[in-house]
């Protein structure tokens, strides 16, 4: 497959270093990259104008990035570290681009993501008053997942699909910087059931280029396909019934937009974070799940 493709990286020498290596490898020359820090929204806003200056359209946008951290940390923003590179810089990046996506169309969207059942606290998002590692992640992945849910249910009459993927347990040293005990599980799993990244890529290449999943939105993919368990029907339920449940009320400075949401009959007032003139839409997780 020929195709052009934009490499995001945070890391110059690195990116450098992967870029190089793909076009060895594919005999592929158009491979291009730009360097942005995906926690910080002014370096995923830059890098939103950089890719308008060089390119007018966008056939597949592949949302890949993750961090697990061992104790809480701020950006330079004010934003928990884990919330903001695995939810805020990938959700900023995708509402920038929709303009070169909408120009491509038939065009997808893909989240890479975990099947979290994590709920997120709409009362504690930064872990400013409770913070574990493990339920900072799973919730960020669970906002991945609502996310991805309600693209679809936005922008599949435009011509743009949006799906989570899910590419199982690989090999990586994504959990270098996790607790003890998350490094210790995920080092013997590694061991004997985690996939190479390049293994776990070849699926994701497909799902993004292939006449197969043309049609598929909305979707949970792993394995190669969609994952109709319980939890997830009750995860788009959830997006669909709460979403309307927020509605933005008045700026409160320090990056926050208060809301106000609506729970049988009652009426109770929530901060979430602000990018400026684009919302973020999270949700509060459905009882049951």
């Amino acid at each position: 497959m020929e195709a052009h493709v934009v490499m995001v990286c945070r890391d110059q020498a690195r990116g450098e270093a992967a870029r190089d290596e793909i076009k060895s490898q594919s005999k592929n020359e158009s491979v291009d990259l730009m360097l942005a820090d995906l926690s910080l929204l002014a370096s995923v806003r830059s890098l939103a104008a950089e890719f308008g200056a060089k390119y007018s359209k966008l056939d597949v946008l592949i949302n890949n990035v993750a961090v697990v951290l061992s104790s809480r940390t701020a950006t330079p923003e004010g934003f928990e570290q884990m919330f903001a590179t695995d939810y805020l810089g990938p959700f900023l990046l995708t509402r920038l681009l929709i303009p070169y996506l909408e120009a491509a169309k038939p065009s997808r969207i893909i989240n890479v993501t975990a099947p979290s059942t994590t709920r997120p606290n709409l009362d504690d998002l930064q872990g400013e008053r409770k913070f574990s590692s493990l339920g900072a992640f799973g919730a960020s992945k669970a906002a991945d997942l609502l996310f991805t849910y309600a693209l679809a249910r936005r922008l599949g009459g435009r011509g743009i699909t949006a799906n989570a993927y899910h590419p199982g347990i690989m090999k990586t040293n994504l959990n270098r910087t996790a607790p003890t005990p998350i490094r210790l599980v995920a080092g013997v799993i590694n061991l004997f059931a985690g996939a190479t990244p390049e293994r776990a890529s070849e699926a994701l290449v497909q799902f993004a280029s292939s006449v197969q999943f043309a049609d598929t939105n909305g979707q949970f993919i792993h394995g190669g396909e969609s994952d109709n368990c319980t939890v997830h029907r009750r995860q788009r339920l959830a997006g669909e019934s709460l979403e309307g449940q927020l509605q933005p009320r008045e700026s409160s400075g320090n990056n926050l937009i208060v809301y106000r949401k609506k729970d049988r009959g009652r009426t109770s007032v929530h901060s979430l974070p602000s990018l400026g003139r684009i919302q973020c839409p999270l949700w509060r997780s459905h009882p049951r799940i």
